[in-house]
């Protein structure tokens, strides 16, 4: 699992992010975004079907690539419940 965060104080900004390869009930991949606020209970999470595990890693590379890209930083040393 990648965990990413971005925290703007000017902004009021606290926000993570975490992205993770995960197998589906039929033999397939799927790439599973979740993102919310830090100080509020709200979150949205999605699932991008892959055709194979390769593509699936491949696609949580480009994803965090593009999140650093917009301002958050990967955290190895957070989990998050």
């Amino acid at each position: 699992m990648r965990y990413l965060l971005r925290v703007d104080p000017v902004r009021r900004m606290n926000r993570w992010y975490s992205v993770h390869v995960q197998s589906t009930l039929f033999d397939q991949w799927a790439v599973v975004c979740a993102w919310g606020s830090r100080r509020a209970d709200y979150a949205r999470q999605r699932a991008i079907p892959a055709k194979n595990q390769a593509q699936a890693y491949q696609m949580v590379e480009k994803i965090v690539e593009r999140k650093i890209r917009r301002g958050y930083v990967e955290r190895a040393d957070v989990i998050h419940t």
